[in-house]
């Protein structure tokens, strides 16, 4: 359970102890299990076409970032530990857990004066005495997308296990941690899920809603339409305008620029010069891969959505479709272990729906 929850620590030291659990636990079940066949053909393939664009990006610009390689590994991993039910939705159930108590922790800390770099301040938004927790991720949106996943595996397990007093417990802390994410796309991400699993919930977030939108109306419009918060988005994607789209090249617009940071003569022109890597979703998988890379990424998540849709489990297809291609437009997560972390429940679910496990999730 340790090393599942290391995988989701990326700020907890100063490296990036998320990247080395990764790989770790896919060498150790490759060197366990050296007989067994660790992908199929069609696995590998995808794999292999994932190394490519990196690989082709690399060479175009004379360049080398092991960054870029990252989503290589992720979907290894992925599609590795499937093979192992237990261990991923066990471990992950209570490593998740620990990591939104901790999260907790750090933002009661931070109300009673104790700030620490595990917690967000709204000071850009005028209000520098609001935290959102962040957990040990870089992003608010990252521990709110480990947070989602707690539930999904939560909603999987108690179709197998009779709920425990400890359970109820951990699903309102889960909730707990949500609520204070104080992000707006981890908020959509869970109404989308309550909504076809937890329907009660749903509605009882709705009722209150309603009331809490009358008595703090304008306050409720000013954070969410924040202005300020709008123009930081657009004022982020200038960096990367000026470094893919100004550098008028046929090979970087179809190969990207082999790198997902942006270089010191962009930052020197640019309002955001403390930000080197590039938030939005699309606009990195560009910048780092070209079109080539975008549509790949786009082409795997609509056949992945269709394993689904044939199966007719709308619920899936929802959340899926919100974490393909809406998520990526408030942040990027495809160089972090949240991403692949996620990927790997659901390819499990599907495994699920398919009939692989037949009697538990654990078999």
């Amino acid at each position: 359970m340790l090393a599942v929850f290391f995988c989701t620590t990326n700020k907890l030291v100063g490296f990036p102890l998320d990247k080395l659990f990764f790989f770790l636990i896919l060498g150790t079940i490759a060197v366990s299990r050296p007989r067994d066949s660790m992908f199929t053909s069609g696995e590998f393939l995808m794999i292999m076409s994932l190394f490519t664009l990196a690989a082709l990006s690399t060479a175009v610009n004379l360049t080398f970032s092991p960054m870029i390689f990252f989503p290589t590994l992720g979907v290894a991993f992925a599609l590795l530990v499937r093979r192992h039910p237990r261990m991923l939705i066990s471990a992950l159930y209570y490593a998740l857990a620990l990591h939104m108590i901790f999260a907790i922790i750090f933002v009661v800390m931070a109300f009673a004066g104790v700030e620490t770099n595990f917690v967000w301040s709204l000071r850009e938004k005028g209000l520098p005495f609001v935290f959102a927790a962040r957990g040990f991720t870089p992003t608010v949106q990252t521990f709110g997308t480990l947070c989602i996943l707690w539930l999904i595996i939560y909603l999987l397990r108690r179709q197998f296990y009779p709920q425990t007093f400890m359970d109820k417990c951990l699903f309102l802390i889960n909730t707990l941690a949500i609520l204070i994410t104080l992000n707006r796309s981890t908020y959509v991400f869970w109404m989308i899920i309550v909504f076809f699993r937890v329907r009660k919930l749903f509605w009882l977030i709705i009722i209150f809603l309603i009331g809490f939108v009358i008595r703090f109306w304008e306050a409720i419009i000013g954070f969410l339409g924040n202005k300020g918060s709008l123009e930081a988005r657009s004022e982020l994607l200038e960096g990367f305008n000026l470094s893919f789209w100004g550098s008028n090249s046929i090979l970087v617009y179809i190969f990207g620029k082999g790198t997902n940071q942006l270089p010191p003569d962009i930052l020197a022109k640019v309002k955001w010069d403390y930000r080197t890597d590039i938030e939005n979703g699309y606009a990195m998988l560009l910048h780092t891969y070209g079109f080539l890379g975008l549509i790949f990424y786009i082409s795997l998540s609509v056949f992945f959505i269709f394993q689904f849709v044939k199966m007719k489990k709308w619920a899936e297809v929802a959340i899926l479709f919100y974490f393909f291609f809406v998520s990526p437009y408030f942040t990027q997560e495809f160089v972090s272990t949240s991403f692949y972390l996620f990927l790997s429940v659901m390819i499990l679910i599907h495994d699920f729906y398919a009939g692989k496990y037949t009697n538990t999730y654990d078999k």
